[in-house]
């Protein structure tokens, strides 16, 4: 090889060595940017590991916070997974399950835990599943998203305990299912204390029912022995006595009145307490209200040589709208009071204008004695029922202590109250204001609270009135106090009535079995053996006596035994002591028939003029087909009671009505015309004179055989379909 190949072989080397260096720096340039990238990125990894660690740190304090704050909570706190387990649970939760930790137990579920009887709700609550249901109540909380409810859960000691839980589905981002957070309150305590209320008031209820039957009952034992002391005593006041034996009777009537005005006021005590007492608003005249104080008062006063002033001041206005009745209740117990305890001096009462508008004035009401004041501890106890400021006052003076604590409570009612000044000696003030709106003469006029009273002296000459239409009739009175029964036995004669009497419930049923002519029964409530609402029942399953008057004879005075008695069968009810008027009006209702003669009308214009009046006073609801004077009467101005008979009426006449059209349908005249009789007997007892008329139509018609049944029913059936109208239309407004 010569020297030129060589050295071209040398240079070829050169040139590769040259390339091989060239690529080794590539390749070193590369591994160096390849190394500082990786660098860079381990850097990175680094940086996003601590960063991670950070989060991982933070989401396991917000967690410790999580727990802690749901540890705190009374309450137990569950999450459910998506089958149902809890998968976390506060420390009450662990606790009320007995375990330090859901490791330590095997997968829980709330339904093993739930009673058996919830469980069997759970399932009735929720529709057949495709797939296989863990958790019941977990299908019932996904119905809604949510639940509430009571659920009974059994503690680690096999104690079952009461709960309100609160259950709601919780979502992820992607607003898929992830679990359930449950929350249940322990109510135990409080489902004790509702029940021990519900228990409290039963027995409260159960206390004020036996107060009114002991309040019912022991009016009826006072009444019944007042009946015949009132009855003989108008008697006997008609009879030509000596002025010794007419002021031994005289005396005898103010004691009366003495021990009925005691009953009245236990028996307010009771309604105010029961929230059975409301206040009217019907114009009055001050004037009125000031003379009637005088004439109750003049005397008395005088008799025991005080003075009585009654000022009346000029700006108080003549006519007021208000409880002109309780009112006057309170004003006489405060001037009866400040007359008793008053041994000299004066008693004054004044009426002064405080202030006043377009409609409405205030008026300052105080009465001032001069009598042996109270001190200011004495004063603590003014108001207690069955109380006296002091005990030595019941000893010297009488009294219930119950006047002032009504007066009391009808002046809260009417928004008001007592203000009392009083010194030890030298007399006391008591004082009230009422803010009352103004009316005018025009409305008092038409309005004017009079009431006939029929006086001893002229109650034989009201009775004859009614001899002529009354003269002949047979009654059965059913009572067993001997000396009602003669009370009862004058009163009749009078009227020319024949009676047949009975001592109790089981003779009366024997009486009407020999005496089947009666034309009507008088019925004691309250009897021996059998009573009256037990013998009218009986009375009322045979069919011959069916639509016989009876009419019940009570010292019940309480809406619930009214009702008692009329729901029994009777027909109608009066309220011992026996007003005659009262006694001779009902039977008149209920046996003269419409047919009788004119004059009865004439003879009979007070009692309907004391039915117009109590209608117009009371502002008797206008009902169309309903003759308010008649029902104002029959009832006594008794609006509660109206309202509840309605509600009777309704009932029952739509019983009726379906009964007489199914009669009718199937030619069941018999059945039919007894159904028409009692509807006619029904709407008259109620004023429902239209549909009582077209009733005993009806009833004449199927029992005549007459041709116009057809027409009579479609009048009967107008009738009623437009009084039914008339009354819901009441009851709505």
């Amino acid at each position: 090889m010569n020297v030129n190949e060589k050295t071209e072989d040398i240079q070829v080397l050169q040139l590769q060595l040259d390339s091989l260096n060239l690529v080794n720096a590539a390749l070193q340039k590369q591994l160096l940017d390849e190394a500082e990238q990786a660098d860079l990125m381990l850097r990175e990894l680094e940086s996003q590991r601590n960063e991670l660690r950070t989060v991982n740190r933070l989401q396991q304090d917000l967690a410790n916070r999580t727990q802690r704050v749901i540890d705190a909570v009374s309450s137990l706190v569950f999450r459910l997974d998506q089958r149902g387990r809890v998968v976390q649970a506060n420390q009450q939760g662990l606790h009320f399950f007995g375990l330090h930790g859901l490791a330590d137990a095997t997968p829980l579920y709330l339904d093993d835990w739930l009673s058996d009887e919830d469980i069997q709700t759970l399932k009735s609550q929720i529709p057949p599943r495709p797939w296989q249901v863990y958790s019941n109540l977990l299908e019932r909380v996904r119905l809604q998203g949510n639940y509430t409810g009571h659920h009974s859960l059994r503690n680690y000691q096999g104690e079952y305990r009461q709960f309100m839980l609160d259950a709601t589905v919780i979502y992820n981002r992607q607003g898929k299912e992830d679990g359930t957070v449950v929350s249940a309150a322990d109510i135990t305590e409080l489902k004790r204390l509702e029940q021990d209320l519900r228990q409290a008031n039963i027995k409260a209820e159960s206390a004020a029912r036996s107060k009114s039957e002991f309040l019912a009952n022991m009016s009826h034992e006072i009444r019944t022995p007042m009946n015949a002391i009132v009855g003989l005593s108008q008697l006997a006041m008609n009879l030509n006595l000596s002025s010794q034996l007419q002021d031994y009777l005289q005396k005898i009537k103010s004691s009366s009145d003495h021990l009925l005005r005691i009953i009245n006021d236990i028996l307010d005590f009771s309604k105010i307490e029961a929230g059975g007492m409301t206040i009217e608003s019907l114009p009055f005249s001050i004037d009125r209200l000031v003379s009637d104080i005088d004439s109750l008062f003049r005397l008395p006063a005088e008799q025991k040589g005080l003075v009585l002033k009654l000022i009346v001041e000029h700006d108080v206005p003549p006519f007021v709208q208000g409880d002109i009745l309780r009112i006057q209740q309170i004003l006489t117990n405060l001037i009866s009071n400040a007359i008793k305890f008053t041994e000299k001096g004066q008693v004054s009462l004044s009426i002064q204008s405080i202030a006043r508008d377009e409609r409405r004035v205030n008026l300052l009401f105080a009465i001032q004695d001069q009598g042996i004041g109270m001190s200011p501890s004495d004063r603590e106890k003014l108001f207690q029922p069955f109380s006296q400021a002091d005990s030595s006052i019941s000893r010297r003076f009488g009294g219930t202590g119950l006047g002032l604590v009504i007066s009391r409570k009808l002046l809260l009612m009417m928004g008001s109250d007592f203000q009392v000044v009083s010194v030890p000696q030298q007399g006391s003030t008591f004082s009230f204001n009422l803010t009352l709106e103004l009316a005018t003469e025009e409305q008092v006029q038409q309005k004017d609270d009079r009431y006939i009273q029929i006086t001893a002296g002229s109650l034989s000459s009201h009775m004859q009135a009614y001899a002529q239409v009354l003269a002949g009739k047979k009654i059965l009175v059913a009572e067993d106090n001997l000396l009602n029964q003669q009370v009862v036995r004058e009163f009749l004669q009078m009227a020319g009535i024949k009676m047949v009497f009975a001592r109790n419930g089981r003779e009366a049923l024997e009486q009407l079995a020999q005496n089947p002519d009666v034309d009507a029964i008088l019925m004691d409530v309250n009897m021996p053996e059998l009573s009256g609402i037990e013998a009218t029942r009986m009375i009322r399953q045979q069919a011959e006596f069916a639509n016989l008057p009876i009419i019940a004879l009570t010292a019940g005075v309480t809406n619930e035994e009214k009702n008692n008695c009329l729901k029994s069968g009777m027909n109608d009810f009066l309220v011992k002591p026996i007003d005659p008027p009262g006694l001779i009006a009902r039977l008149n209702l209920w046996l003269v028939p419409a047919s009788a003669p004119s004059s009865l009308d004439l003879e009979s214009k007070d009692c309907q003029e004391q039915g117009m009046e109590i209608a117009a006073n009371l502002q008797w609801p206008e009902i169309t087909g309903i003759d308010a004077t008649q029902v104002a009467f029959i009832l006594g101005g008794d609006q509660t009671l109206f309202a509840e008979l309605l509600e009777i009426f309704v009932k029952e006449n739509s019983v009726l009505i379906c009964k007489l059209k199914d009669c009718l349908a199937h030619d069941q005249v018999e059945n039919a015309s007894k159904i028409a009789h009692k509807l006619k007997g029904q709407a008259a007892n109620l004023g429902a004179t239209e549909l009582a008329n077209a009733a005993g139509l009806l009833e004449n018609a199927l029992n005549t055989g007459s041709n116009d049944i057809q027409d009579r029913q479609k009048s009967l059936f107008a009738a009623n379909e437009r009084i039914m109208h008339a009354i819901c239309l009441w009851q709505k407004d």
